[in-house]
């Protein structure tokens, strides 16, 4: 269990709590690898002292590993703990996160049988559930359904990790999930999703605590990011070892991810100044013409409903592209 942090000493012992207080899972099963990003706060120094305590005489092993210097995002103690883990799977689960009732014996004794190379699961947010439907185990499932959900909050075996170097990318603070998601799923062909049960909860921080890093960007910096963001998705997807009909189908994944979720057309659209709004939809443009063509960006846009829009967007129209959208 790798569990990476930040300035959030409350979020943090609830996280752990969840894991290390769990009557039902043994010594034989689970370690857990804490590692801080160079904390500096009294509040996270403290609960750092605690740790180190407790870590002493914890009856599931507790590693702790501390930054001397803050690397500004997840992916470099992610990879702390690919290098570290004894077991033969990680979980990744962020320190505002934690364990439901009884999900992690759940989880070990369905890892304890798998063959995987990454395991997903169902997850819960303000109430909401987020799965896979059915509601079952899935036991092996596609390339195209495994990528369900694109974060990494799900178990993932660590041998092929290594033998594949696939390590979460330093440099990237904003969109390591799915990049490293992406990279795994676009060259094993052994996943499985466990829907049958929420396993763990996505909060927020405490309010004095760090915030996500996603919510300091707003505006044209944002939008620039998420191009970033999508630019390296298409282009983990050209380096894949698949055959071409299943690179297509990973393509037109992650641009219905960026045009969807991300909500790029309507970002580049509502940026008010003329000039930087048709910058960005240059850019968008040019990333899209680029992954996938013309063909498939119309197909895609039709099914969603977004056909006005992509039309406009591959003629370099603004002004109907924000008609389209508005």
């Amino acid at each position: 269990m790798g569990v990476t942090t930040f300035e959030r000493p409350v979020s943090l012992m609830r996280a752990l709590g969840s894991v290390l207080e769990d009557a039902g899972v043994t010594d034989r099963q689970l370690e857990v690898i804490v590692v801080d990003d160079a904390s500096t706060s009294s509040e996270a120094m403290q609960a750092w002292a605690e740790l180190e305590d407790r870590a002493a005489r914890s009856r599931i092993p507790l590693r702790l590993v501390r930054h001397s210097v803050g690397s500004g995002g997840a992916s470099a103690g992610r990879n702390d703990v690919i290098d570290l883990a004894k077991g033969h799977f990680v979980f990744f689960l962020d320190d505002d996160n934690y364990f439901a009732d009884g999900a992690l014996v759940d989880l070990l004794g369905y890892l304890s049988r798998s063959s995987s190379d990454w395991i997903s699961v169902r997850r819960s947010r303000g109430g909401r559930s987020y799965f896979l439907a059915p509601e079952v185990k899935h036991d092996a499932v596609s390339r195209e359904a495994a990528l369900w959900t694109f974060l990494a909050g799900g178990a993932f075996r660590v041998d092929y990790l290594r033998a594949h170097g696939i390590r979460f990318d330093p440099t990237v603070n904003r969109g390591e999930d799915a990049e490293f998601v992406l990279n795994v799923a676009s060259r094993s062909e052994r996943f499985s999703v466990l829907s049958d049960r929420d396993y763990f909860v996505e909060a927020n921080p405490d309010n004095d605590e760090a915030p996500h890093i996603s919510q300091a960007l707003r505006g044209v910096d944002f939008i620039e990011v998420l191009l970033s963001h999508l630019s390296r998705m298409f282009r983990i997807i050209e380096h894949a070892p698949v055959a071409e009909a299943e690179r297509l189908v990973l393509r037109r994944k992650v641009l219905g991810r960026g045009m969807g979720p991300y909500q790029l057309l309507q970002k580049v659209a509502g940026v008010r100044e003329d000039r930087i709004a048709l910058e960005l939809a240059d850019r968008l443009r040019e990333v899209v013409l680029d992954a996938v063509g013309a063909a498939a960006a119309m197909e895609w846009a039709t099914t969603a409903g977004r056909a006005d829009a992509m039309v406009a967007l591959l003629a370099r129209d603004l002004s109907a592209l924000r008609r389209s959208l508005a």
